[in-house]
């Protein structure tokens, strides 16, 4: 099987887990905390206040901060599983918002979400005209139609 759709569906299914979690676990407090993880939150997430939860035996760090809601999965020892942050169009950087623009130039770019992990970055992005709505992910310089619905009735 192609590696990239494997990775595309890794993707994919953490997105959907890490927002629709309705995980029953309690927050935790700053004592119940990895010191490691929190140390690496920090390091990532300048004047962040997440609420805190254990998955398993990782640590979910929840916030939202600069019109972004981000999630972060944590180790104990503080490696960083995953990061995904829903944002807006303003949260893309140039290269990405170019590329995207430079082929679907008469859409509205809608939500956007950036997935990290293992040292790789996705951007996962609705897009929206009159009739079609569509969400493509770019990972590095490439970008794939993942699904197209249509508005139409």
């Amino acid at each position: 099987m192609d590696n990239k759709i494997i990775y595309s569906n890794e993707i994919n299914h953490k997105i959907v887990q890490a927002f629709t979690s309705n995980s029953d676990t309690s927050k935790l407090n700053k004592y119940e905390i990895s010191k490691k993880a929190q140390k690496h939150f920090n390091m990532l997430y300048k004047n962040g206040n997440p609420a805190w939860q254990k998955l398993g035996k990782n640590f979910l760090a929840s916030l939202e901060q600069d019109g972004r809601y981000i999630k972060a999965l944590f180790a104990p020892n503080g490696f960083l599983i995953y990061h995904i942050s829903s944002g807006s169009e303003k949260h893309l950087p140039f290269e990405v918002r170019k590329l995207i623009k430079s082929t679907y130039f008469d859409y509205i770019i809608g939500t956007v979400n950036e997935v990290t992990t293992e040292n790789k970055t996705a951007w996962v992005v609705n897009l929206q005209d009159s009739k079609d709505l569509i969400i493509v992910k770019v990972v590095e310089d490439a970008m794939e139609k993942v699904d197209h619905y249509s508005l139409s009735k």
